[in-house]
């Protein structure tokens, strides 16, 4: 039953990687060669989708052949670096959740408050977003808190508790809890800023009065809206699938749940470093454009440049989309 699931799961996964690596790359490089793509916040997506690529192509195919063979083919060293990358990658992905969420709700919350977003800012959150995650299992290492091996629940290599996993368990709950915390409050927030801008211009045309704000900052308004919902819209799929593996960690602390359920979680998982690149084409023209282009150069026109927010772009006293 076990091999029969595994290869079913190898195959899915295979599938995973497929999407991954070709929409990952495209991400990054519609991001990367069209101007009107090279925003602050298009910076802290170009980063996720390099740190998801980077899980897919260093992590994933691993587990697949343990997957298929229910054993470790390679020698330790392979198993240490495993465990740790993937603790590493899945740190990183959900702080840059956290750092575009942050973002965002600068955003919509404190749109004249442009030193939040700006380009000093979105740095900082990027270099935090990948060194916090990368502290974390050398915290572990030295306190021996946790070491990697082979765990035949998982199919793969993993860090595992030691003797007194209380200080891992804690480390875990405020490297991976708060941020998710965080993530969800920043949303909530913006959740009510948009509800609350969404009233004002239903007002407005209904009373068919000028608008408090300019033609402009209102437009300005609603692209920042539509950005919002999309980086929302990411995160909830990133709970969906990140979900199920996160709680089957928190609930069974002494490995009685079947092998089968923790294969398909951690699978489920691996989705969303691949379902991102899908969302963004689905959820914006320009970006579908850029995909196009990037696929079949020859049959499409250059665009009109339309710069929304480069990144070069000083800061000013108008407000710009993000």
């Amino acid at each position: 039953m076990a091999a029969t699931i595994g290869n079913i799961l190898a195959a899915f996964a295979i599938c995973i990687l497929l999407v991954g690596y070709v929409g990952n790359m495209l991400m990054i490089v519609a991001i990367l060669a069209f101007n009107h793509l090279r925003t602050r916040s298009n910076a802290l997506l170009l980063s996720l989708a390099a740190s998801n690529l980077l899980f897919l192509v260093t992590v994933v195919p691993f587990f697949v052949v343990t997957y298929i063979s229910d054993d470790w083919p390679y020698n330790h060293d392979y198993c240490v670096i495993t465990a740790n990358l993937s603790f590493i990658l899945i740190g990183v992905s959900l702080f840059h959740m956290t750092a575009i969420s942050m973002f965002r709700y600068f955003s919509i919350v404190f749109p004249s408050k442009k030193i939040l977003r700006n380009k000093t800012s979105v740095f900082f959150m990027i270099v935090l977003s990948w060194a916090v995650p990368v502290v974390m299992p050398l915290a572990t290492a030295v306190a021996h808190w946790a070491s990697a091996s082979y765990s035949p629940l998982y199919s793969g290599c993993v860090l595992m508790k030691n003797e007194n996993p209380k200080l891992f368990n804690f480390m875990v709950i405020c490297g991976f809890g708060l941020p998710c915390a965080c993530t969800i409050a920043a949303y909530v927030r913006i959740y009510f800023a948009i509800k609350k801008f969404s009233q004002r211009v239903h007002l407005q045309s209904n009373q068919f009065v000028q608008a408090a704000e300019p033609e402009n900052g209102n437009n300005d308004r609603s692209v920042e809206v539509h950005l919002s919902k999309f980086c929302g819209l990411i995160f909830i799929f990133f709970l969906i699938l990140y979900g199920p593996f996160a709680l089957l960690n928190l609930i069974d602390s002494d490995g009685s749940y079947p092998k089968e359920a923790y294969m398909i979680c951690t699978t489920l998982f691996w989705a969303s470093s691949s379902i991102n690149p899908i969302l963004y084409g689905l959820m914006s023209s320009h970006v579908r454009q850029a995909y196009r282009r990037i696929i079949t150069p020859w049959k499409m026109p250059t665009p009109p440049v339309e710069i929304l927010e480069p990144i070069s772009q000083p800061d000013n006293n108008t407000s710009t989309p993000a």
